[in-house]
């Protein structure tokens, strides 16, 4: 799992980065402010979802990977001012810990998690 944990602090440092960040607008314009192309834009919660969706889905049979997860919802949520970006964070939160509640058959292992989940729901 140490090569996913890596990847899981890497993206957490991005994510704490985008928290602060302004995204593009959708709409594209030419110098004389004509509307030329509408893209589909990039969100927050579109990478977050990209970033931890598959993450957290592979790696649910694996305590280390799913109590990092965790610990970084807890970082990029301290960073998050945005209501809509704290939103993104939470709703990841709760997917993780549904997600272990099903697949954390050690004890210690899923208490190490709720204390985590705790620590971010106080």
């Amino acid at each position: 799992p140490y090569t996913a944990i890596t990847c899981i602090d890497y993206l957490t440092a991005t994510l704490c980065y985008l928290t602060r960040s302004r995204f593009p607008s959708a709409y594209r314009y030419d110098d004389q402010k004509h509307l030329r192309v509408i893209t589909k834009p990039l969100t927050f919660e579109g990478m977050m979802d990209a970033a931890f969706n598959q993450i957290r889905q592979y790696g649910e049979n694996t305590p280390a990977i799913i109590i990092r997860l965790m610990e970084s919802c807890i970082t990029i949520h301290e960073s998050a001012t945005l209501p809509k970006h704290r939103k993104t964070v939470e709703k990841h939160v709760e997917m993780l810990y549904n997600s272990a509640r099903d697949s954390i058959k050690e004890r210690n292992d899923f208490k190490d998690l709720k204390e985590r989940y705790k620590k971010f729901k106080a």
